[in-house]
């Protein structure tokens, strides 16, 4: 309203991702170094305000059957986004979903972004989206489609407001994402803070000139991907048109009256009552269009009603709200306009039955299944749902026991098709699984209806049959557990753990059934044995599957108590799930299970311990040793780290090989006659000759050059006053006998020679130094060695040394000098310092134990 405060989105504090992930995104498309921290951090705040945007139209889409599914999130991609942008999104989550199905064969042991080849976290989207109670029932699928559409919309918002690359704007500022997002007609509305899309602006812009090759036909179809089509494309859904009271509607927004300021620019201001809306401040009658055909889109309904035009008035519109579709079993007669008589009227009987099982009366329930139809009490309606699914998914319980007590199928299968053709294929987006009543209860948390269900028969180990075009899950997944697990809910997971227990000792196994038949000598009978997880029964083996699926989910949605829950019924950990659950710990600060769960790395498959999220894990590790006070910890960390470095020997180096070494006779050596410079250490002569050091290296070669006087060139005298004099020595013999081989250095002063051999950069003698270093490294002078290394730039000598406290850490960590080169407080962090330079010594030590190994060779 022109002169009036719109509300505000509400903001995203904090994200379902982090700056690490935007960067890892963004550096797929464009250069690692364009997008600085602050940057990162604006696109962070922008990006948020269309997720929220997304999220609350999701949440009004799943209000009519409590589940929010990869359907709603195509709806709200389509009532929020422009539709080529929409469109782009759909696909990517499309694209994403085909991945994470075809990489569900690989079991557990890669995460869900992993296996859809996301950068941001479908797990900590699920879980936000769970936080944020956008449905009773989250889908897998959901929280893949979302963060796919907003990876897109990332890619799509960092191309369009950084600056094209060119000299002075290699990196993007917060100021260039500002100004280039004013320019971008679509993106600005939709990352504007206003609760409505702003799109007054945009009426005459570029908005309505890309949307309005859409409008060359007022018929629209479904094609999956967010944008009208021809009928050429598609030929489920007919021509979908717009009934009168649809078109009343929209008049009477586009002319209602409405507040507006008298005279905006004299003060005082006085509001008045206006009769029509100004037509700047109106919206482009294509997002009219475009906002109520994806409500009804949605719905699959071949017509544009009211309410979707009411709907698209509280996008679009300021200050105008009404309530969401309500779940309805009227709906299914939608399409009996198109049936004869005899078809119509069993729609209509079916109806009215579902209206009277809905009423609440007990009463009504034999007459309404007499309405139903022929199937009775387990009758579908067009949306799949049975009258037992309809009281489950509102968590009635009264009418729940009412339709049990009248003989409802308690695992009848909740078929949910959107898409699919009667051949069993999937159009673009389709999905076609099934839920029993027990996953919808388990899934909303509801733990009476999930004990009653139980009680009646209802199967726990029943899990979703998908079939989304791409492969076929024949054994089920995401059982009541997993559901239970993936939301959260702990108290519904332990009854149905509970529950199972008691089932499994209610039922033999055949090897048991096969001993009870055997007597004992005496004649007494050999007693059955008590079925555990350690028992290889048919029974057994499912529930382990089951659970190792729901400590899956668990672990990606950050339910730690849940995942501990699952282990402690023998679920074996994979890396995955235990890094997951690590670094969960990690965050909630929980110190005694951070210490169990480090305890239990070594229980890990070593197949299972793969480079890359062994890779993931390290950060992980050594951000704990790092922050940690407890001895504990620290040492179970090092074990961990000791363990991954492996028993194979520290990679060595070798000597320099120097083709032409110059030498005199080492009867020169200190010897005064035709000497013709001298050098003073500790107060001592030494002689020496400039035709040897001019050429032994560049130091000495400027030390002669800046001291030789123009008069008496034979009289140079030079002071060495940071050397002894038996070290400076050394130097002169490995000079003057052209290499090492007569040196005779002791272990004292292996250091100071190869200090000195830095200062007159001599590379042969000092890599010769820093062999013999490596060679008598120990536990007590491996931390001087390793300052010495950093302090003279000895990169391989600092290798070594990083290799030797990887190797030997948990020896390590009980001296002193090495805990304070870990954890020493100084101007500098040298302690964050060397803790990330042993980081990458172990990721870099892992990739040439995985090339090795690839290669058949040895590390």
């Amino acid at each position: 309203m022109a002169g009036l405060e719109c509300s505000r989105l509400p903001e995203l504090e904090p994200p379902p991702w982090d700056v690490q992930q935007l960067r890892a995104a963004l550096g797929r498309e464009q250069p690692a170094g364009r997008w600085p921290q602050r940057s990162l951090l604006r696109l962070s705040r922008l990006l948020g305000r269309p997720l929220v945007r997304l999220a609350r139209e999701a949440q009004r889409l799943s209000r009519r059957f409590a589940r929010c599914g990869g359907a709603e999130l195509r709806g709200a991609l389509r009532i929020v986004l422009p539709w080529p942008l929409a469109r782009r999104c759909c696909s990517a989550g499309l694209a994403a979903l085909s991945l994470y199905s075809m990489n569900g064969a690989r079991g557990f042991g890669l995460g869900k972004a992993a296996r859809c080849g996301l950068a941001l976290s479908v797990g900590r989207f699920f879980r936000w989206m769970a936080d944020c109670r956008l449905a009773p029932r989250i889908h897998p699928h959901a929280a893949v489609y979302l963060v796919a559409a907003m990876e897109c919309l990332l890619l799509e918002l960092a191309a369009r407001v950084a600056p094209p690359p060119g000299p002075g704007t290699g990196t993007v500022t917060p100021q260039h994402i500002d100004r280039f997002l004013a320019t971008q007609p679509d993106l600005r509305g939709l990352c504007q803070h206003h609760r409505h899309l702003d799109c007054a602006r945009t009426a005459q812009g570029e908005l309505v000139s890309r949307a309005m090759q859409h409008l060359h036909r007022m018929k629209w179809w479904d094609c999956g991907d967010g944008s009208p089509a021809s009928h050429s494309h598609s030929h489920r859904h007919g021509p979908l048109h717009w009934d009168t009271e649809a078109l009343y509607t929209l008049c009477y927004f586009m002319q209602s009256a409405q507040l507006e300021w008298d005279s905006p620019g004299v003060e005082p201001g006085t509001v008045i009552l206006s009769t029509d809306r100004p037509l700047p401040a109106l919206p482009p009658l294509m997002e009219w269009l475009r906002v109520s055909v994806a409500h009804a889109l949605h719905r699959r309904s071949p017509s544009v009603d009211s309410d979707d035009v009411r709907q698209a008035s509280r996008v679009l519109l300021p200050g105008v709200d009404c309530e969401p579709r309500q779940l309805k079993a009227d709906e299914c007669c939608c399409a009996s306009l198109k049936l004869d008589a005899a078809a119509t009227e069993a729609k209509f009987h079916q109806g009215l039955g579902f209206r009277m099982l809905n009423c609440g009366r007990t009463d009504l329930v034999s007459q309404a299944v007499r309405l139903l139809g022929p199937d009775g009490i387990n009758t579908r309606s067009e949306q799949g749902l049975s009258p037992l699914m309809f009281a489950c998914a509102r968590g009635d319980e009264a009418m729940v026991q009412v339709l049990l007590d009248a003989g409802a199928d308690v695992n009848l299968e909740l078929l949910l098709d959107t898409g699919a053709h009667v051949d069993g294929s999937l159009g673009a987006g389709g999905e076609n699984y099934s839920e029993t009543p027990l996953q919808l209860a388990s899934a909303s948390g509801d733990l009476e209806l999930v004990s009653l269900l139980l009680e009646r028969g209802a199967d726990p180990m029943m899990g979703t049959m998908s079939r989304n075009g791409i492969t076929s899950t024949s054994h089920g997944d995401m059982s009541p557990f997993s559901q239970a697990a993936a939301h959260g809910h702990r108290s519904v997971f332990r009854k149905l753990l509970s529950h199972s227990e008691e089932e499994m000792r209610n039922v033999l196994s055949l090897e048991e059934m096969l001993a009870e038949g055997r007597e004992l000598p005496g004649g007494r009978e050999q007693p059955a044995a008590e079925p555990t997880l350690a028992t290889p029964s048919h029974g057994t083996k499912v529930r382990l599957a089951v659970l190792k699926e729901a400590l899956y989910h668990s672990a990606e949605h950050g339910y730690l108590d849940i995942s501990l829950d699952c282990k402690g019924r023998g679920v074996p950990w994979s890396l995955h799930s235990w890094f997951l659950s690590l670094e969960t710990a990690f965050v909630q600060h929980r110190r005694p299970v951070i210490q169990c769960l480090l305890r239990e790395f070594g229980s890990l498959k070593e197949e299972d311990v793969q480079r890359q999220l062994l890779l993931e894990c390290l950060p992980l590790l050594f951000d704990i040793l790092r922050v940690s006070k407890n001895e504990a910890i620290s040492e179970q960390v090092a074990a961990i780290l000791a363990q991954c470095y492996g028993p194979f020997p520290i990679p060595k180096f070798a000597e320099i090989k120097r083709k032409h070494i110059s030498r005199l006779d080492p009867h020169f050596l200190n010897n005064k006659e035709m000497s013709d410079v001298t050098f003073l250490v500790e107060g001592k002569q030494f002689y020496a000759h400039r035709v040897l050091l001019f050429t032994a290296s560049p130091r000495f070669k400027m030390l002669l050059s800046s001291r030789m006087p123009s008069d008496n060139p034979c009289n140079i005298l030079i002071e060495i006053g940071h050397i002894k004099y038996h070290v400076f020595r050394m130097v002169m013999q490995y000079l003057y006998y052209g290499g090492t081989d007569s040196l005779q250095i002791r272990s004292c002063d292996v250091l100071e020679l190869m200090s000195a051999a830095r200062f007159f950069q001599l590379e042969s003698l000092q890599r010769h130094c820093e062999l013999l270093c490596a060679r008598t490294i120990s536990v007590a002078n491996c931390v001087e060695t390793y300052n010495h290394a950093k302090f003279l730039g000895a990169a391989p000598l600092a290798a070594f040394c990083e290799g030797y406290f990887l190797k030997n850490m948990v020896s390590l960590m009980e001296s002193e000098a090495f805990r304070r080169l870990l954890y020493s407080p100084g101007e500098e962090p040298r302690g964050r310092d060397v803790l990330r330079d042993l980081e990458l010594a172990l990721a870099a030590r892992i990739q040439s134990i995985q090339l090795s190994a690839c290669n058949g060779s040895i590390v």
